[in-house]
């Protein structure tokens, strides 16, 4: 049986990326729960107050960003060949990131400046450490590829989401940005899903799609482009927001669905070249997220339009964020825990006692009924956020929540075995 490199020689202690990956799980779990509160909210069309801003960062911060930093601990390791720069940092940068987030959402809930601003800190401490940790251990390559230069920019641009988060949380306890925090909001918004989300994930894709699905001989020609468009895209956006120029915006927008429609492209050529007759559901759900991705990437200049109708922008960052993002997540993860577990529980058994197939650890066909149910009721709520009508949000959520609940028990239950 042929199993990919989801682990090496350099690989850190499993107890490190599991730290993480098994708390983002939670909080997705716990974030579905809190989305019942926010739905009034969403039916209004208002992506302003206490229980969205307390969602969108369990959301970003509790659910994205921790499961990234944990597959990240994982995967640089393998995808680079060099070992981890400090895993007792990574340990104390996890504590430290996960008080602040926990603070962080309580300042959120309660709309506490003080509280805010203190875990604010924290969290923006926990993600330096980070960001200091994967560079250190980047450096350690020899000769830099363009999927370590996709992690460095999107590293790069968490720095950023991060620091203008921070100013913008001082803002509301001293309010010394006047009416420049209104332009600085959405250049947070695009830096963290576009800058630090889309471009790890892409980076990541180059490695992952081609490991899980047996490819070999497809073209690279375009890995260096999409990244120089996205620069492109994301640097004169985010100017032309401070500008409050419409036109360039577009221009901008228009840069960056380019260069994820050239990465598209690229991941269709990666898949003509599979060895593997039938993929898992994982790596079939995250493809999915990919088209997903390529529509919203394509709708959100045209909805400019339309600029300032807030239920169409809610609902396309609304399935920007759990169509495309979160469902990629929800793909590889499916793929990587019962990875990380049989490569820590069963490698070294191999030959000595029954050792279970990796198939045994973690269910296809359940995996295909929880993908089934997320992708209706989250396609479902992004709709129904247009019309407006509360008990069809309500009822979307409900099947993304049974979806969610079978995902939560599914993962976790891997560990069982």
């Amino acid at each position: 049986m042929m199993f990919p490199a989801a682990s090496s020689a350099n690989s850190p202690d499993i107890k490190l990326p599991l730290k993480f990956l098994v708390t983002g799980v939670i909080a997705f779990f716990l974030l579905n729960f809190l989305f019942f509160w926010a739905i009034p909210a969403f039916g209004t069309g208002n992506f302003r107050g206490p229980v969205m801003w307390t969602v969108a960062h369990l959301t970003l911060l509790g659910w994205g960003t921790m499961i990234a930093m944990g597959a990240m601990y994982q995967l640089v390791t393998v995808a680079f060949q060099v070992p981890l720069y400090s895993e007792k940092l990574g340990t104390i940068q996890y504590y430290i990131y996960t008080i602040g987030v926990l603070g962080l959402l309580w300042g959120f809930f309660s709309f506490n400046p003080f509280i805010l601003n203190l875990f604010g800190f924290l969290a923006f401490l926990g993600a330096l450490l980070f960001i200091y940790n994967i560079f250190k251990t980047i450096g350690k390559m020899s000769k830099q590829t363009y999927i370590s230069a996709f992690v460095l920019s999107s590293v790069s641009y968490l720095f950023l989401t991060v620091l203008l988060g921070l100013i913008l949380a001082l803002n509301l306890k001293w309010s010394f940005l006047g009416s420049l925090y209104n332009r600085l909001f959405p250049i947070h918004i695009l830096l963290g899903l576009i800058g630090w989300f889309t471009l790890l994930i892409i980076g990541f894709s180059f490695k992952m799609v081609p490991m899980f699905t047996l490819s070999h001989g497809f073209s690279e020609k375009w890995p260096r482009w999409i990244l120089t468009l996205f620069h492109g895209g994301i640097i004169s956006t985010s100017i032309s927001l401070i500008l409050e120029e419409k036109f360039f915006i577009v221009i901008g927008l228009i840069l960056i669905a380019a260069a994820f429609f050239f990465f598209a492209v690229h991941v269709k050529g990666i898949i003509s070249k599979k060895m593997k007759k039938k993929l898992d559901i994982g790596i079939e759900t995250s493809l999915k997220a990919i088209v997903i991705g390529l529509i919203l990437f394509i709708l959100f200049p045209v909805s400019l339009i339309w600029y300032g109708e807030n239920k169409l922008i809610l609902t396309l960052i609304y399935l920007f964020i759990y169509g495309w993002i979160s469902l990629s997540i929800l793909g590889y993860l499916y793929k990587i825990i019962p990875f990380l577990w049989w490569t820590a529980k069963y490698s070294t058994e191999i030959g000595k006692s029954n050792v279970p197939q990796l198939k045994d650890l973690i269910s296809e066909s359940l995996g295909k009924k929880i993908f089934l149910l997320v992708i209706i009721g989250t396609i479902g709520f992004s709709i129904s956020i247009l019309t407006g009508y509360s008990s069809i949000l309500y009822l979307m959520q409900s099947i993304t929540m049974v979806g969610v609940i079978l995902y939560t028990y599914s993962v976790l239950n891997v560990f069982r075995k």
